[in-house]
């Protein structure tokens, strides 16, 4: 994994400790925009009981990280999903345990982003927890319309599409050169 991004290393570190489970907990985890699964594949050999669904609209991106991740066997599937669509087919209806995003959801407007964490909400169990690991932009900073970073929002807005989407206990775990890990918990 770090070989794979050594630059998120803390980050991934970070999301593990995150995760309010015992490492034998049989725990159920819904990857957003998984990309090659190492995210996913991260939790998953630190959590030898949990399973995960890899939500990505790549086909060549899933079937990259489905032969990476063959090790881990029947413990997780890809399911075909852009994270910007209002329809989330069935296999991710839930309920899960915890949702994890790690630099992907940057890339949506705001209003989008809220509405994909309310989305989130609707699949987590009560007591259920959101990590989003991702880029923040500085109080101020401006982008030129063309920048696909335009979309990006400040800390302070993170913390509120949480909190506005109904997350308890939101907060920023950790801020590295590369982004901010937000965290919330679904109230029980």
């Amino acid at each position: 994994m770090r070989t794979l991004i050594p630059a998120q290393a803390d980050a991934l570190d970070a999301i593990l400790a995150a995760l309010p489970f015992t490492q034998d907990t049989p725990l159920r985890v819904l990857n957003l925009a998984a990309g090659n699964g190492a995210l996913a594949g991260w939790i998953l050999l630190h959590f030898p009981a949990a399973t995960a669904i890899l939500a990505e609209s790549s086909d060549s991106l899933a079937a990259f990280g489905s032969d990476k991740l063959r090790e881990l066997g029947g413990r997780f599937a890809y399911v075909a999903h852009d994270i910007i669509s209002l329809h989330w087919p069935a296999e991710l209806a839930g309920p899960v345990d915890a949702v994890v995003s790690s630099q992907a959801i940057h890339h949506l407007p705001n209003l989008d982003k809220g509405r994909l964490f309310n989305r989130v909400a609707g699949v987590l169990v009560p007591g259920g927890v959101f990590l989003n690991f991702d880029l923040a932009k500085q109080p101020g900073q401006q982008f030129d319309d063309d920048d696909p970073h335009k979309t990006m929002a400040t800390k302070q807005e993170w913390l509120g599409l949480m909190a506005g989407a109904g997350f308890e206990a939101v907060s920023v775990v950790i801020e590295t050169p590369n982004g901010i890990l937000v965290t919330g918990r679904k109230p029980a």
